[in-house]
C-alpha cells in the first residue's frame, strides 16, 4: 500500500507527503478505528433504552513504515521532520496494491495528523502516525 498526504502547510501552500511509498517500504501495524456519535434515550418506564444514531462518524487511521536510507544522516534528517506533520490537516490517501497489482484508491477525507513519532536504527527509520478525522471515502 501507498500512502500519501496532501495538505496545506502552515504557508497556505498545498503540498504532498509521500509516507509510505509501498512495496517493501509500504505499513505495517495499519490499524482503523470507527465510531459513530450517538445518543441514548432511557424513557421512564419503557421496556428498553432507545439509541439513536446522530450520524457523525470519527474514523481513525494509525501505521507505522519503516524506510531504508542510503545514509545517516538522511535517516536522521527524516526521523526529526516528522514532528512538523502534526496538526495538519488534509487528505489521506491509501493506494492499494495487493499481492498480485492494483486495487484502486481509498481516501480517508479532511484529517488532521494528531500523533506523528519517530527513531532510527542505522540506515532504517522508523515512523508512526495517527490521523483522526471524519469519513473514509
Amino acid at each position: 500500500m501507498k500512502i500519501t498526504f496532501n495538505y496545506v502547510d502552515t504557508t497556505g501552500k498545498g503540498a504532498i507527503e509521500i509516507l509510505a511509498p509501498g512495496g517493501r517500504e509500504g505499513p505495517s501495524d495499519f490499524q482503523v478505528d470507527a465510531k459513530g456519535a450517538t445518543q441514548l434515550v432511557e424513557p421512564v418506564r419503557a421496556a428498553a433504552a432507545v439509541v439513536f444514531a446522530r450520524g457523525n462518524a470519527q474514523t481513525s487511521v494509525k501505521f507505522s513504515v519503516a524506510r531504508l536510507f542510503t545514509n545517516y544522516v538522511s535517516a536522521e534528517q527524516h526521523v526529526l521532520d516528522r514532528a512538523r506533520l502534526v496538526g495538519l490537516r488534509g487528505d489521506l490517501q491509501c493506494e492499494l496494491q495487493g499481492q498480485f497489482g492494483g486495487g484502486g484508491i481509498v481516501i480517508f477525507q479532511d484529517c488532521t495528523c494528531v500523533q506523528s513519532s519517530g527513531s532510527y536504527l542505522g540506515l532504517t527509520a522508523i515512523s508512526q502516525y495517527t490521523f483522526l478525522g471524519g469519513k473514509i471515502l
